[in-house]
């Protein structure tokens, strides 16, 4: 199943803030990306993250929320998403 993961900082951790630091986890989402490990991953220009990941599990849902190496600063919201058209397509046969 999809998930977007919502991260928003509260403020409590403090990070890094170097360039090695940033081109490393650049380096690692493009990896992820290529992987197809993540499906999509955007920053929020006000604090915080997100991403989109396919899981099968609970367990590997967890373990891209709480191994997310941000995540003890930051407010977590997880909502599970269907691509729009299989969305449609599914509820015009239902109601069909």
């Amino acid at each position: 199943m999809k998930f977007m993961i919502i991260n928003r900082r509260h403020g409590d951790t403090k990070y890094e803030h170097s360039a090695g630091e940033a081109g490393y986890r650049s380096d690692e989402i493009k990896k992820a990306l290529d992987a197809g490990e993540i499906e999509a991953a955007y920053v929020l220009l006000s604090g915080g993250h997100v991403y989109v990941v396919n899981a099968d599990s609970s367990y590997e849902l967890a373990g891209w929320v709480r191994g997310n190496p941000l995540f003890d600063g930051s407010e977590t919201e997880i909502l599970p998403i269907e691509d729009a058209t299989v969305f449609l397509d599914a509820w015009a046969k239902h109601v069909g």
